[in-house]
């Protein structure tokens, strides 16, 4: 898995489950109600509450995923979560 750079992509393309249980969302095609821009990257409001069970920087493996290049994968200061 790589770094977590903080584009958003997963959580704007699917609720985890963590996600689904706490904010009773669908899976697929809504975007997260914990994900939150601060900072000038994406966060993770669950995060704080249960890392492990989340899947954080699984997005960022996703082939389809441009936001990860266009956000600047390697900039240090998205290296941080």
């Amino acid at each position: 898995m790589k770094n977590c750079v903080g584009c958003g992509y997963c959580c704007k393309k699917a609720t985890c489950v963590i996600g689904q249980m706490h904010y009773k969302t669908p899976w697929l095609g809504t975007k997260c109600p914990g994900l939150y821009r601060a900072k000038g990257r994406y966060w993770c409001a669950l995060a704080a509450l249960n890392p492990e069970g989340l899947a954080i920087g699984a997005g960022c493996c996703c082939p389809l995923n441009t936001d990860r290049r266009a956000y600047g994968a390697d900039r240090s200061r998205n290296r941080d979560r």
